[in-house]
């Protein structure tokens, strides 16, 4: 029973005599993000993109016949192939960002 630990939590937190509500027991929000995190959501965002993409061309793509035109799949390679070279530059930035704070 976690009763009394709240209750002595909401008492420390509330002035002595008073009976306002008490509305920063809990931590606000969570903190800023870092540029490091904030550098790694956006490679994660732009592979789960690539991958939705890829996902819903799939039997598009593979299709003998009635699916994409050579000229379509040539597209969307590109398109891959330009995000997996932009994805791994952002990633080698993040890993130099990492060993420079880690240093110091």
């Amino acid at each position: 029973d976690r009763t009394k630990d709240w209750l002595t939590k909401v008492q420390s937190v509330r002035p002595a005599g008073s009976t306002k509500p008490v509305t920063r027991i809990l931590p606000r929000s969570r903190p800023e993000e870092g540029v490091a995190t904030k550098a790694a959501r956006t490679i994660m965002e732009g592979i789960t993109k690539s991958q939705r993409m890829l996902i819903t061309s799939q039997s598009q793509y593979m299709a003998l016949r009635g699916g994409m035109s050579d000229d379509d799949r040539d597209g969307l390679d590109t398109s891959v192939r330009g995000f997996l070279g932009d994805a791994s530059e952002r990633i080698e930035e993040l890993k130099a960002l990492m060993k420079a704070q880690a240093k110091g």
